[in-house]
């Protein structure tokens, strides 16, 4: 079982918490590994203490663990209200789904079960801008600037948001309409430094301009 340290590669479990790394540990239902990830996650909830193969135990005692799964995933999104708010008889079909899958010694040993609420069309053109933040930083080395219309912001948040993937398709949807049309546009030669690049929305699909400077 592994997890992501400081510096953001894999290390386990024991070795962050020895090397006191920042360690983020989530189960996922979707993980062969599941019914011994919650059995050692039970053995440290219950004594505090983990021993590896080499004998050497570690002092869980001080330690937060935020374990996280996709178990009634489908509730959250198919049952949420316009404002992203969880309805409550979403909220129990939820908790009855992980009564199914975890035993209740171990959700007993649990100090909240937290439901992530499903994003709105505003918090995902937030994450629209910071992705597209990231493009602009990259562009700045050129001296380019970018600029993204309000429609174009709201057709990417639209067209790359997914119900059960949440944001994460995102970023593939900004490289391939926007990163790669802009790619094309260097390599060809028909965007130089110094330019203004503009993201717009029409006839149902985004407009890339662009202006060089004299």
């Amino acid at each position: 079982m592994t997890i992501a340290g400081g510096d953001q590669q894999p290390v386990s479990i024991l070795r962050g918490l020895r090397e006191r790394l920042e360690v983020f540990h989530g189960v996922k239902i979707a993980d062969s590994a599941l019914v011994t990830a919650v059995t050692l996650s039970h053995r440290y909830i219950s004594d505090g203490r983990l021993t590896d193969a080499q004998g050497r135990t570690v002092d869980f005692r001080n330690t937060v663990i935020i374990m996280t799964s996709n178990i009634g995933s489908e509730w959250l999104t198919a049952d949420a209200v316009s404002d992203g708010e969880i309805k409550p008889d979403a909220r129990e079909r939820v908790l009855a789904e992980m009564r199914v899958h975890f035993r209740p010694e171990f959700l007993n040993r649990l100090d909240d079960i937290v439901l992530f609420k499903p994003l709105t069309q505003a918090e995902t053109e937030r994450i629209v801008d910071l992705m597209t933040n990231d493009l602009r930083a990259r562009l700045s080395d050129r001296r380019m600037t970018l600029e993204i219309s309000a429609e174009a912001r709201r057709f990417i948040a639209q067209q790359g948001f997914d119900p059960i993937y949440g944001a994460r398709p995102l970023r593939r949807f900004i490289s391939r309409e926007v990163e790669t049309r802009i790619g094309r546009a260097l390599l060809a030669g028909d965007v130089l430094d110094g330019a203004a690049i503009r993201i717009g929305y029409a006839d149902g699909e985004l407009a890339v301009s662009y202006e060089n400077q004299e």
